[in-house]
């Protein structure tokens, strides 16, 4: 157990991000719970603990003259890919007028032993933990403080003189370590009121094999934690939220179902958004071949489900009953069955159009998160939109970004593909947050792959689309309340107040109704910030201008003048 610092008290945490670009979380206040969870424990031991996620800034934050950092003895920062050079710069702020305060970066944008160097190397920071530092940042502390040495510290990136040391790689928490973190405490970040989703997180790593995304490598293999701390968490934040994400990384089996359960029976009533995998809704393994189940067939499908025991529908049940609105993000990167199997999804587009059916009957929203791959074509393209404007209520549209120092990017670099050096071209990392281009194309040029990203946007945020939603959702969506809103109602009955009652009932029936639109509104938005975003016409400059430089190209997919 650590104890009281006697050198290091003062710490101070930023969550560095990049507000001038627009990205798919630009309109909600949600900070990371990285900084957070480290910092919990060791405010409750006694250490001055604060907080800055830029997210939550109203404007650009001056490290040179913020008094955090002068009262700081340690100051930390965690990052993503995206993060990296507002990091650097945050960084060097600091040590242009602190030159001796340690400085130490983490986060999921610092994995590899090539991410650590390059960005001590453009910072001047003194370390970096590589991974989760959930054992490595209290240990820092101690080294610090001269109760241990820092050859100790795992998983940490350090200089010595102009050379770079790298620790051993720390092993992952066990599921008894992950289960015995606090509570995280919000209130240690500045301007903590203003988050308008709260993150509990109930699961972290992944056990998927999906070849286009490197979750496993950053967090591991997944650990579920329990499922009545997760719970509990989510009922004590609802007193004062009412939207929660719940990082479960995937997550989606008897934990999940055994936290929607107390959940339920425990009267919760707020607006629930969480990530799960398509096979996560099915009770076995079988072959959907077996079943002969056929594509577009939805309540054929459906029935033949019930019959056969595949689906699990006590989750979609769980989903639908447990909370206000619920959303569930799904993963559907490809309409088509071979490229799916390529990219190791592990399902079939019948088992995918088979679950968004049933989560359409049950009244539950999806967000279907898309990616254009590289080696995309026109037909890849639109049985995707056909796909996402059937069944989805609201998409994330991306582009595939591999995460630097990672096995993806070395096949994209053998390739020829990837235009970007993380070193040479490392201010361009602000620029890896899906929202443009980052890998030449095989199948269209990149200039039409852009094209087509924003006309399927404009397809899936149409106007006549959200109208059309709103008015669906008035007259045909409606849902009976669950526990937690019926004891809203009883709790102003007794207390004389049936108006209250009256009103609090017309409220949540008036948030699921409108939740299709909301969310399509709030998209609609996003994509016209987006649009008049100047540093990303900067960038497509830059991005055609390296793509052609003495490159001669072919393109495969439709004909071009």
């Amino acid at each position: 157990m650590l104890k009281k610092s006697k050198k290091i008290s003062n710490i101070l945490m930023i969550e560095a991000a990049d507000k001038e670009l627009v990205d798919v979380y630009h309109l909600v206040k949600q900070p990371k719970l990285g900084i957070v969870q480290l910092l919990t424990p060791l405010k409750n031991r006694g250490i001055t603990a604060r907080g800055i996620a830029e997210i939550l800034e109203d404007e650009e934050v001056d490290y040179r003259n913020e008094p955090w950092v002068k009262e700081a003895d340690l100051v930390g920062i965690s990052i993503l890919t995206t993060g990296k050079p507002k990091g650097a710069k945050n960084c060097r702020q600091i040590k242009s007028s602190y030159p001796e305060k340690p400085v130490v970066f983490g986060g999921p944008g610092v994995f590899t032993k090539q991410d650590a160097e390059i960005l001590l190397k453009h910072s001047g920071a003194d370390y970096a933990i590589r991974g989760p530092g959930d054992r490595a940042f209290p240990m820092l502390i101690e080294a610090l403080n001269g109760k241990i040495s820092v050859d100790d510290v795992p998983s940490l990136t350090w200089r010595t003189g102009d050379t770079f040391v790298h620790n051993k790689r720390d092993k992952k928490l066990t599921p008894e370590e992950f289960n015995a973190l606090p509570d995280p405490d919000f209130t240690i970040l500045r301007n903590w009121g203003k988050l308008s989703v709260m993150p509990v997180c109930s699961a972290t790593g992944c056990d998927g094999r999906c070849t286009f995304c490197q979750a496993r490598l950053i967090w591991g293999s997944l650990i579920e934690g329990s499922p009545s701390i997760a719970a509990e968490r989510l009922l004590n934040y609802n007193r004062t939220h009412d939207s929660f994400f719940l990082v479960n990384d995937n997550s989606g089996g008897p934990a999940l179902e055994k936290t929607l359960k107390i959940i339920l029976e425990r009267g919760f009533k707020g607006n629930l958004i969480l990530q799960m995998k398509i096979k996560s809704f099915f009770k076995s393994n079988e072959e959907m071949d077996e079943l002969e189940y056929e594509v577009g067939k939805g309540l054929k499908n459906f029935v033949k489900s019930l019959r056969h025991g595949h689906l699990n529908l006590e989750v979609f049940r769980l989903l639908r009953s447990s909370t206000t609105t619920t959303t569930v993000c799904l993963g559907i990167e490809s309409a088509s069955d071979d490229a799916l199997e390529t990219i190791g999804k592990g399902v079939s587009i019948a088992e995918t159009e088979l679950v968004l059916q049933v989560l359409g009957y049950f009244g539950i929203l999806r967000l279907l998160m898309v990616i254009f791959l590289a080696d995309y074509s026109y037909e890849d393209i639109r049985r995707l939109e056909s796909l996402v404007l059937r069944y989805g209520n609201i998409m994330q549209l991306l582009f595939e970004t591999p995460l630097a120092g990672t096995l993806d990017t070395k096949k994209r670099q053998r390739q020829g593909l990837l235009v970007w050096d993380e070193d040479k071209d490392f201010e361009m990392l602000r620029f890896f947050n899906g929202m443009v281009p980052l890998l030449r194309t095989t199948k269209m040029s990149e200039k039409e792959m852009v094209e087509e990203f924003l006309r399927l946007y404009a397809n899936v945020y149409s106007t006549k689309r959200i109208v059309k939603a709103g008015i669906k959702g008035s007259f045909f969506r409606w849902r009976v309340p669950n526990r937690g809103q019926w004891l809203v109602v009883y709790d102003h009955l007794k207390k004389g107040r049936p108006d209250k009652a009256l009103a609090s009932l017309a409220w949540y029936q008036t948030q699921f109704k409108l939740a299709p639109a909301s969310l399509l509104r709030t998209g609609q938005k996003t994509m016209n910030l987006y649009n008049q975003c100047q540093p990303y016409s900067w960038y497509m400059d830059r991005f055609i201008e390296r793509i052609n430089e003495g490159k001669t190209r072919k393109y495969f997919g439709r004909p071009r003048a």
